[in-house]
C-alpha cells in the first residue's frame, strides 16, 4: 500500500472519499474500477451496509465504471490514506473535519471537492496544517438515484488547487486521484477555482431548485434565465471587488456552458429542496450575499434567492 514519499518517509497509497453522495460515489467507482486502494466513509451504517452488498456504480454501456470500494462508518478504520477527499454538505464540513483529519496519514493531503465556501479553512483549521489542503472543483454533475448508483453528466474533470501558494499538495492529490474517467488538472490560485465555481452555483442552484426544473431546462425560462444571469453578474462583481481573477471572460456565458454540459442533470439544491433535507444556500448565495454588503456591492438578484430559498425551506411539513 505504500510507494510514496513525503518528507523521507512513506505515504500511504489509499483514497478514503467522506461522504457517498454523488460526486463521491462517481469518484469512488472510477477509482475502484480502476484498481486503486480506495474506502467510502459513510457514517450512516444502514447505507454502509447497502454500499458493501452492491458496490457503487457510475453511468452504463461502455463508460460505466463499476468497483466495490472498502466501506467503513468509523474514520479511523478508513486510514491511513495519502489522500482524503471531502465530499460532504458544505454546513457537514466541521462535523466531518475531525474525521477527515483522523484518516488521513502524517505525511497525506486533505482535498476539499465540495460546494459553497468556507470548507478549505475548516478543514485546514481540523488538520492545524493548511499547506496540506487542496481546493478542488469540478463541473460535472452527477445525480444520486439510489445508495451507490449514480447517473453521471458531462466529463469527470476535476481542477485543484493547494490553499497555500507554492505548496504541492494539489500535485499529490492529482498523482492520487487522476484515472480512467477522471481528469485532474493542478491550477496555482485557489480563490480564482472557488470563485469560478461559486458564481456558477450562485446562478444554476437555487433558479432550479425554486422552478423545480433540470438544468438544461433554465435556459428555455426566459426569467429565470435573466434571474441567473443577473446572479452570476453578482457575484462575479463582488469577486472583483475581491481581488479575484475569473477564469471566465463572461459570468452568463459560462452559465450557459455548464447548463449546456449538464443539461439533464438535476441540482443538488433541487434535489435537496423535493426531500425535504436543509440545503447550501447559506454556503452559496449567502456567502455572496455577506460578501457584498462586506464589501459594498450590491447584490439584489442573490438577496431574492437566498430569501425564496429560505420560504421554501420553512414551508416544507
Amino acid at each position: 500500500m505504500k510507494d510514496g514519499r513525503q518528507g523521507g518517509a512513506a505515504v500511504p497509497q489509499r483514497v478514503v472519499i467522506v461522504g457517498p453522495g454523488a460526486i463521491g460515489c462517481r469518484l469512488a467507482a472510477h477509482l475502484s474500477a480502476a484498481g486503486r486502494d480506495v474506502c467510502l466513509l459513510d457514517r450512516d451504517e444502514g447505507r454502509a451496509a447497502v454500499l458493501r452488498r452492491d458496490g457503487v456504480v457510475s453511468g452504463e454501456g461502455a463508460g460505466q465504471a463499476r468497483g466495490f470500494p472498502r466501506i467503513e462508518v468509523d474514520p479511523r478504520a478508513a486510514g491511513p490514506a495519502g489522500c482524503v477527499v471531502v465530499c460532504v454538505k458544505a454546513y457537514d464540513t466541521p462535523a466531518a473535519a475531525p474525521g477527515a483529519v483522523a484518516a488521513c496519514a502524517p505525511g497525506g493531503v486533505i482535498v476539499s471537492l465540495q460546494n459553497g465556501a468556507g470548507n478549505a479553512e475548516a478543514l485546514a483549521g481540523a488538520a492545524g496544517a493548511a499547506d496540506r489542503i487542496v481546493c478542488a472543483v469540478t463541473g460535472a454533475g452527477a445525480l444520486l438515484t439510489a445508495p451507490g448508483r449514480v447517473t453521471p453528466f458531462a466529463p469527470f474533470r476535476i481542477e485543484a488547487a493547494p490553499l497555500v501558494p507554492g505548496s504541492d499538495a494539489a500535485v499529490r492529490a492529482s498523482v492520487m486521484l487522476e484515472c480512467a474517467g477522471v481528469d485532474f488538472a493542478v491550477s496555482p490560485d485557489a480563490a480564482t477555482l472557488l470563485w469560478g465555481k461559486l458564481v456558477v452555483s450562485a446562478a444554476i442552484n437555487a433558479l432550479t431548485a425554486i422552478e423545480r426544473i433540470r438544468n438544461g431546462e433554465l435556459l428555455s425560462r426566459p426569467e429565470a434565465r435573466a434571474a441567473a444571469f443577473a446572479a452570476a453578474w453578482e457575484a462575479g462583481a463582488v469577486a472583483r471587488a475581491a481581488g479575484v481573477r475569473l477564469p471566465y471572460g463572461d459570468e452568463a456565458a459560462e452559465v450557459e456552458r455548464v447548463c449546456a454540459a449538464t443539461v439533464g442533470n438535476r441540482s443538488s439544491m433541487l434535489c435537496d429542496v423535493e426531500a425535504g433535507r436543509r440545503t447550501e444556500i447559506g454556503e452559496i448565495n449567502g456567502f455572496v450575499v455577506r460578501e457584498g454588503r462586506r464589501l459594498g456591492v450590491a447584490v439584489p438578484a442573490n438577496e431574492m434567492l437566498l430569501r425564496e430559498i429560505g420560504r421554501l425551506v420553512e414551508a416544507r411539513p
